[in-house]
């Protein structure tokens, strides 16, 4: 069964966008890994395609 925690919506609604920007800056700090090896997978993909062209 679901129960209202709140009764004053403004409250629920600052206590709903708090808990949003904690998830949003978990959610972004454990992105920064993928970005660097995506990063890194670019780059040798860029090392790899200026090798091959020269061998054409």
């Amino acid at each position: 069964m679901l129960v209202d925690t709140f009764t004053d919506p403004q409250e629920a609604y600052l206590e709903a966008r708090k808990t949003l920007a904690i998830v949003s800056n978990t959610l972004n700090s454990g992105l920064d890994p993928v970005k660097k090896v995506g990063d890194d997978i670019s780059k040798a993909n860029q090392i790899v395609r200026e090798s091959l062209s020269k061998i054409k």
